[in-house]
This record gives C-alpha cells, sequence and structure tokens, in this order.
C-alpha cells in the first residue's frame, strides 16, 4: 500500500511541478505582451499584421511597419524583432523565414486576385 500511496503522490507532484512551470511562461509571456504594448506606435495595430520592433535612445522601443529590409539593410535604429499582434491582443515573435514566406504569400494572391483595369 505504501508503494502504491508513494506513486500517486510522485504523480500528483509532477503534475504540480508542470503546472508551475506553465503559470511562469504564462507570466513571462504576459510580461513581454505589456513591455510590446507600451511600445510607441505612430499606426494604428491592426490584428494579424506584423510589426517591426526598433529600439533608440537607450531601451525607447518603437514599432514601425517597415522592417529592416524595407530600410535596404540600415534601419535608423537598433532592429528587435518581428511580431504580429493576434486577435486576444498577444504578440508572437515572427522569424525571418516566417515572414518572407508571408510577404510571398501575399505578392501570390495580390498578383492572382486582380481588379479589372490592374496590370
Amino acid at each position: 500500500i505504501q508503494s502504491h500511496v508513494s506513486s500517486k503522490l510522485n504523480v500528483i507532484a509532477e503534475r504540480i511541478k508542470a503546472l508551475q512551470n506553465q503559470a511562469h511562461q504564462i507570466l513571462e509571456q504576459a510580461q513581454q505582451d505589456q513591455e510590446l504594448h507600451r511600445a510607441t506606435c505612430q499606426c494604428q495595430r491592426i490584428i494579424g499584421h506584423t510589426y517591426f520592433l526598433y529600439e533608440k535612445d537607450h531601451q525607447q522601443l518603437y514599432f514601425s511597419m517597415l522592417s529592416p529590409e524595407d530600410w535596404q539593410g540600415k534601419p535608423p535604429h537598433h532592429f528587435k524583432g518581428a511580431y504580429r499582434l493576434e486577435q486576444d491582443m498577444s504578440w508572437t515573435p515572427i522569424n525571418e523565414q516566417d515572414y518572407k514566406e508571408g510577404q510571398a504569400e501575399q505578392q501570390h494572391w495580390s498578383e492572382l486576385i486582380k481588379l479589372p483595369g490592374q496590370q
């Protein structure tokens, strides 16, 4: 009986540790989202859009719609990363490959869906 009880308690302890880790990750994500929402943005933030985070003058963060490539690889300030604004108002980091694939897909669809009179 003792080993059976001990086994069940070990399972519960492992679940508690897993839940603690999950809670820690959620809190870290929430803190990151709060920091990103504090970043200056001169445009209206639209759900589903990708924004580019830059840092100027010692931790002054701001979002731009222009990627480092739009600046011919020479952005005016230090590029910190690309983020997509999600429906729940959280931010998802976008790696360079995902961004390029998304841009290529968007270009593909705009070429397929041309309005009459467009070339």
